[in-house]
């Protein structure tokens, strides 16, 4: 399968996001949905959200800019889905693949608006054409 991280994604964040698909890959729900919260959490801290949980450190991402209201909403389903995942026995334990697929997918945008997009443009604005 294609594991690949989004361009320009931190080794560290890079490995959890491809740990993650090859988790869900072979069908191990509960591992890849933690992966992807711990990923995202690594990303927050990266970004400067050091204090809090990680509904705190969302919080700063959005309230600082750094991601988009819709990129808030994102972040806190990955986070959701990774905590039931971590705490099933308190929380649901009915993960799903697709659970596990958002949770990735969710992932990927943000990675992709994070670190991919500024790339992209950096290189354009290099070329001389803008």
């Amino acid at each position: 399968p294609a594991c690949d991280a989004p361009r320009g994604t931190p080794d560290d964040i890079a490995a959890d996001f491809r740990e993650a698909k090859s988790c869900l890959f072979h069908k191990n729900i509960k591992a890849a949905c933690i992966l992807a919260r711990s990923a995202l959490e690594t990303t927050a801290v990266r970004q400067g959200a050091v204090k809090g949980g990680l509904r705190d450190k969302i919080r700063f991402m959005a309230q600082e800019h750094i991601i988009t209201p819709a990129l808030e909403e994102w972040a806190e389903e990955i986070k959701n889905i990774g905590n039931d995942a971590a705490h099933a026995a308190e929380r649901r334990s009915d993960l799903t693949l697709e659970d596990a697929r958002d949770a990735i997918n969710f992932l990927e945008m943000l990675l992709t608006y994070l670190y991919s997009l500024p790339e992209m443009i950096a290189e354009r604005r290099g070329r001389g054409n803008v």
